[in-house]
C-alpha cells in the first residue's frame, strides 16, 4: 500500500469554515477511506509563520518513507512550501502533488517569477478549471491537470414548494466586501421597496465574518428588516439548511474565483444559483439549467436578474432537478479519480 503525506491547513482539526481548510480536510478524509488512516501522515500548517522551525522539523519527520506528498498551500504558503519540498527531495524520494484551491495561482506567479522553475519540478499540479491550466501553460508550466473541487454530501430529497408571499434566498460564503455582500443587500432592499405590496424577498446570510468588515456589516443589517445573519453551519448540516431556500446568491467580486464550494453545496441541496460572471463561472454554472448569471460587478444587472427569477419561479422548479443531477460531477469519487491514479502509478 502506498504511503502518503498531506500538507495543508487543518486548523488544528477544529471546526473551520473557509474553503481552503474545508477542501484540505475533505481530501484527507477521502485519502483515509481509500488508503487507510495508518498510511496517511499529516503536516498541519496552521499558524506556521509563528513557528517555522517546529514546522520544518515536522516536515522532515512526516515525509520520511512516504511515496507521495500532497501539498495544499494558500497564497503565502506556496512561495515557501514548494521550494522546501522540492529541496527535500535530495534526501526524500516522493512524488510531489500540488492541489490548488481557487484560480489565483497564475497571477501570483506573474509577481513571483522564481516560482515558475520551482513549479515545473513538481510531478503534478491539480487545478480546478481549464482557464488556470491555459494561464499556467502560457507561463511554461505544463505539468497541470484539471481536478474538480468536490464535496462528500448526501443529496437532498426535500420538495420545496413555491411561497407566493415570501421568496427566500441566501448567501453561504465568507462574509466580506469582495464577496459582494453589500451589493446583495442593496439589491434585495431595492426590489422589496419597489414591490412593497407584492412578494417579499427575505435573505439569510451564513458564513464567517471578516474582522475588518464586521462593524460595517452589522450596521447595514440593522437598517434592513428583511435580511438576517444566521451564523455558521456545520458540514453535516449544510444540505438540510440550504434545501429550504428558493435561490443561492453568489455575487463575488473576486474575478479569479475557482470552483466555489458553496455552489457545489447548493447543487447537492437542489438549490438554483444566481452568480456574477467571474472568470471561471462557466466551469460550474450551467446557464439557465442550474441557475443564471449577471454581468460581473454590475449591481444593475444583478437586480434585473434577481427580479426576473422572483417573477418567474416556475423556472426554479426545473433548475432544482438539474442541480441534483449536476452534483454527481462534484463527488469525491469522480473528482479524485485522477489523483488516485497518479498516486498508485
Amino acid at each position: 500500500m502506498k504511503k502518503i503525506c498531506i500538507c495543508g491547513n487543518f486548523a488544528d482539526f477544529k471546526e473551520s469554515y473557509d474553503g481552503q481548510t474545508i477542501k484540505t480536510k475533505n481530501l484527507y478524509n477521502e485519502l483515509k477511506n481509500k488508503f487507510g488512516k495508518e498510511n496517511i501522515n499529516v503536516i498541519d500548517t496552521c499558524g506556521w509563520i509563528r513557528k517555522p522551525f517546529k514546522l520544518f522539523l515536522n516536515c522532515l519527520k512526516q515525509t520520511r518513507d512516504v511515496d507521495n506528498l500532497i501539498i495544499i498551500p494558500a497564497h503565502k504558503g506556496v512561495r515557501v512550501f514548494v521550494p522546501i519540498f522540492n529541496a527535500l527531495r535530495s534526501i526524500r524520494k516522493y512524488k510531489l502533488h500540488y492541489v490548488v484551491v481557487g484560480g489565483w495561482l497564475p497571477s501570483l506567479i506573474e509577481k513571483n517569477n522564481f516560482m515558475i522553475e520551482e513549479l515545473k519540478k513538481l510531478e503534478y499540479i491539480y487545478v480546478e478549471n481549464n482557464n488556470t491550466i491555459e494561464s499556467l501553460n502560457k507561463l511554461g508550466i505544463n505539468n497541470t491537470l484539471q481536478m474538480n473541487n468536490f464535496k462528500n454530501l448526501k443529496k437532498s430529497s426535500y420538495k420545496k414548494e413555491i411561497d407566493k408571499e415570501v421568496f427566500k434566498c441566501c448567501i453561504f460564503s465568507r462574509i466580506e466586501e469582495q464577496k459582494g455582500i453589500m451589493d446583495a443587500i442593496k439589491v434585495v432592499d431595492s426590489i422589496n421597496k419597489k414591490n412593497e405590496n407584492k412578494q417579499t424577498i427575505k435573505m439569510d446570510i451564513y458564513g464567517q465574518i471578516a474582522n475588518d468588515f464586521e462593524k460595517k456589516f452589522f450596521a447595514i443589517l440593522f437598517n434592513s428588516k428583511n435580511i438576517c445573519y444566521k451564523g455558521l453551519v456545520k458540514q453535516d448540516e449544510i444540505v438540510k439548511t440550504l434545501e429550504k431556500y428558493d435561490l443561492l446568491l453568489f455575487p463575488t467580486k473576486y474575478y479569479t474565483e475557482g470552483i466555489p464550494g458553496t455552489i457545489i453545496d447548493a447543487y447537492f441541496s437542489g438549490l438554483p444559483v444566481l452568480v456574477s460572471r467571474w472568470e471561471n463561472h462557466n466551469d460550474i454554472l450551467y446557464e439557465n439549467e442550474t441557475g443564471i448569471s449577471y454581468e460581473f460587478d454590475c449591481i444593475e444587472d444583478f437586480e434585473i436578474k434577481l427580479e426576473y427569477l422572483v417573477n418567474n419561479q416556475e423556472m426554479l422548479e426545473k433548475m432544482r432537478e438539474n442541480c441534483l443531477k449536476r452534483a454527481d460531477k462534484f463527488t469525491a469519487e469522480i473528482s479524485l479519480e485522477i489523483l488516485y491514479k497518479n498516486i498508485e502509478e
